[in-house]
C-alpha cells in the first residue's frame, strides 16, 4: 500500500546572536539580561510568551514598569526577543486550535451518537405501536371474515328457502291452472287457494330475508376491504419507521451569488442580528465561492441570537451552536489579539468592540475556499441593547497560524 507523503515541513531560520547592548543600550545593573532571561525562561517552560497579567501578579518576576523601564513596552520585548518570528509558539498555536477541534468533534460525535440513540429507541416505541395495530386490526379482519362467511352461509340456506317456496308456488299456480272450467264444476276449495297465498307470502318474505342477508353481507366485505387497506398503510409505516419524512418543496428561494448578497439577504431575513458597516465592507471584499454557505450559517446565528436576547439559552452559547449545526469557537487567544488587535476592532452604533466568537466555514486553503464570520456578543447597557453583532464576514482574520 503506497505511504501517503508527508507534509511539506516549514523551513527553520535561526535568529542571529543578541547583542544586548546595541538593542538596549549600556546595562549596568543587568535588568535588562534578568528580563531577557525570564522571558526565555518563562517562554520555554509555559509555551507561551509573557505579558503583564501573568508576571505582575507573581512576586519575584519582572513587573510592568521594569519591563517598560527597560525596553520601552511589551511589544518591544516579545520584538527584540525574536518571540513573532518563533517557529514553536506557531507550532504551539497550532496544536492548541487542532486539540479545541478535536475536542468540539468529539462532543460532537458523542451527541449525534446520542441523538441517534434517543431516535433508535423512539423509532423502536413507534414500531411496538404500530405492530400493536397491527395485530389487532388483523383480529378485527378475522372477526369480518366470520362475520362475513355467517352471512354467506345463512345466505345460500335462505336462498334454498326462497327457491324451494318457489317451486311450490310455481306447482300450486299449475295445479290451479289444469282444474276444468266448466261452470257446472265445484269452485277450487278454500284449502287449496289459501295454500297459495302463504307460499306466495312465504316467497316474498324469503326474498326479502335474502336481500337483507345481501347486504349485511357487502357490509362485511366492505370492512373487509377497509381493514386490509388499513393493514396495508401499517405495514408501509412499520417499513418507514425511522425515516425522515420530507414535505413537498415548493421553489427554492434563489442563492446568493457573492458573499455581500448572502449578508445582504441574512439582513432581510434575520431579524435577530445586527450588522457592522465593516460586515458588509469584509463580505464585499470576500471571494469565497459558496456563498450559499454563509447565508445559511447566518440564518443558523439568527436563531441562536434569538435565544441569546432572551437572556437564557439554557446552557453555555458553544452548546446552543453545536445543536444548532454551527462549527463555532469561542474566541480567540491571548497571543493572536496581542500581535493582530487591530484587525479585531469595529466599530458600531459609534463605538468600539472586539471581535471573538465566529464560525469557521468550508475547508481548503484560500480566501475561496474558506470563510469566517466574526462576532461580538453584547450583554446590553445603558446605551446599547443586548445584541449579537456581526462584525466581520468573509475572509480569515490574521491569527498565530498565518
Amino acid at each position: 500500500m503506497p505511504q501517503e507523503p508527508e507534509p511539506p515541513q516549514e523551513e527553520l531560520v535561526y535568529p542571529d546572536p543578541l547583542d544586548l547592548e546595541q538593542a538596549v543600550g549600556e546595562d549596568p545593573d543587568g535588568k535588562a539580561a534578568w528580563i531577557l532571561l525570564e522571558t526565555y525562561r518563562w517562554t520555554v517552560l509555559h509555551g507561551e510568551a509573557p505579558y503583564d497579567k501573568v508576571w505582575d501578579n507573581r512576586e519575584g518576576y519582572p513587573s510592568t514598569r521594569d519591563v517598560v523601564a527597560a525596553f520601552g513596552s511589551w511589544e518591544n520585548l516579545w520584538e527584540l526577543a525574536g518571540l513573532y518570528d518563533s517557529y514553536h509558539l506557531r507550532a504551539l498555536d497550532a496544536a492548541d486550535d487542532e486539540y479545541e477541534q478535536v475536542l468540539e468533534e468529539r462532543k460532537a460525535l458523542r451527541e449525534d451518537r446520542q441523538k441517534a440513540q434517543r431516535e433508535a429507541s423512539r423509532a423502536r416505541k413507534e414500531a411496538e405501536r404500530l405492530e400493536d395495530r397491527l395485530r389487532e386490526m388483523r383480529r378485527q379482519v378475522e372477526r369480518a371474515k366470520e362475520k362475513a362467511e355467517g352471512a354467506t352461509d345463512a345466505l345460500a340456506a335462505e336462498r334454498t328457502r326462497a327457491e324451494r317456496a318457489e317451486r311450490r308456488a310455481e306447482e300450486a299456480e299449475r295445479a290451479a291452472a289444469e282444474r276444468p272450467a266448466a261452470a257446472a264444476e265445484p269452485a277450487a276449495p278454500a284449502e287449496e287457494d289459501g295454500r297459495e297465498v302463504e307460499l306466495l307470502e312465504e316467497l316474498e318474505g324469503a326474498e326479502r330475508f335474502a336481500d337483507a342477508l345481501t347486504d349485511q353481507l357487502h357490509e362485511a366485505h366492505d370492512r373487509i376491504a377497509q381493514r386490509e387497506r388499513e393493514i396495508g398503510e401499517l405495514r408501509r409505516a412499520l417499513g418507514n419507521v425511522g425515516a425522515e419524512g420530507e414535505e413537498p418543496a415548493g421553489a427554492p428561494p434563489s442563492e446568493p451569488a457573492t458573499a455581500l448578497e448572502a449578508v445582504e439577504l441574512a439582513r432581510e431575513r434575520c431579524p435577530h442580528l445586527v450588522f457592522a458597516p465593516r460586515a458588509l465592507e469584509s463580505a464585499a471584499d470576500s471571494p469565497f465561492g459558496r456563498p450559499g454557505l454563509i447565508l445559511e450559517n447566518l440564518e443558523r446565528l439568527d436563531q441562536l441570537a434569538e435565544r441569546y436576547l432572551e437572556g437564557d439559552i439554557g446552557g453555555k452559547v458553544s452548546e446552543l451552536a453545536f445543536r444548532l449545526g454551527l462549527n463555532w469557537r469561542g474566541g480567540i487567544s491571548e497571543r493572536t489579539r496581542t500581535r493582530h488587535g487591530k484587525e479585531y476592532s469595529f466599530t458600531y452604533e459609534g463605538r468600539a468592540f472586539e471581535l471573538g466568537p465566529h464560525v469557521r466555514i468550508g475547508s481548503g486553503q484560500g480566501a475561496g475556499s474558506i470563510a469566517r464570520i466574526y462576532l461580538a456578543l453584547h450583554p446590553g447597557d445603558a446605551e446599547l441593547r443586548r445584541s449579537v453583532i456581526v462584525g466581520h464576514v468573509g475572509r480569515h482574520l490574521p491569527d498565530s497560524t498565518t
